[in-house]
């Protein structure tokens, strides 16, 4: 008779699950803002199609990564994801502050 010992560490698993909760955060985040950008600049600007592509298009990337299951890579390449969709959304809002009638 023998036994066999699976250790599993749960380090990456855990980083990867705080990475996704961070990244839906932020969307949500984002999602809200256009909202409310959309409300107050109704009738003076047109909505914000481009960051509405931006943030789906995010979300799908990040159920694709989360889906792959490679646990060891998911949370860098969901953090990278957050930093690559606000550094967007950010660029976005400088092109829509630069074009805004004066």
């Amino acid at each position: 008779m023998g036994f066999f010992l699976i250790l599993e560490d749960p380090t990456e698993s855990q980083r990867a699950a705080a990475a996704r909760r961070q990244l839906e955060q932020s969307l949500s985040e984002a999602s809200r803002d256009q909202l409310i950008a959309n409300a107050q600049a109704r009738g003076r600007q047109a909505p914000d199609d481009l960051i509405s592509a931006i943030l789906a298009n995010a979300s799908l990337a990040a159920m694709d990564i989360a889906d792959g299951g490679a646990t060891l890579v998911v949370a860098t390449l969901l953090e990278e994801l957050e930093a690559s969709t606000r550094r967007a959304a950010a660029l976005n809002e400088r092109v829509r502050t630069f074009n805004a009638p004066r």
